[in-house]
């Protein structure tokens, strides 16, 4: 499923030389980019220029192609993600809107998907935007959006950090 991801822990993994800024920025592992800081991970299946996530439709952006029907997690981080209130868009994972929470100038709005589906543990998402972008998107608790990244990094669910 997709999970919402935000670890504490008491040291982070670091490849030599490399800065916390760095690998929270460009993690080189699956286990990196949920160890810093919040993410929205999505699992799912490379289609083309998107990740096939259930039956919803995320673009990828990467140079992945050519690897059809591979098993992939994705990750996204907070502020990389964005909601889009028109459920008839193509492109996106198809959420509802949980909390949503106006403290400073950054507001954030939490998201549930996948558990009123039935048998399947229900997902996380957070999504961080300004006040003003909040405002113009007009949702409320309880309404059903998607989900769209303006930046999604790749790992092969099979190689999960070279870890059997």
């Amino acid at each position: 499923g997709l999970a919402l991801t935000s670890s504490l822990a008491p040291s982070m993994p670091a490849a030599p030389g490399c800065s916390p800024k760095e690998i929270y920025q460009q993690p080189a592992t699956s286990f990196a980019y949920g160890f810093i800081g919040a993410v929205n991970r999505f699992e799912g299946r490379l289609d083309g220029d998107y990740v096939r996530v259930g039956n919803d439709l995320l673009p990828h952006h990467t140079h992945a192609n050519g690897h059809d029907g591979k098993d992939v997690i994705a990750f996204a981080r907070p502020h990389e993600t964005a909601i889009v209130p028109d459920l008839a868009a193509v492109e996106g994972v198809t959420a509802k809107v949980s909390r949503i929470l106006e403290n400073g100038a950054i507001a954030r709005v939490e998201l549930i998907a996948n558990g009123e589906a039935g048998g399947k543990d229900t997902d996380y998402f957070e999504v961080e935007l300004t006040r003003s972008e909040l405002a113009s998107l007009a949702i409320t608790a309880g309404q059903r959006v998607k989900l769209q990244t303006r930046k999604l990094s790749l790992f092969d669910q099979k190689q999960q950090d070279g870890r059997a």
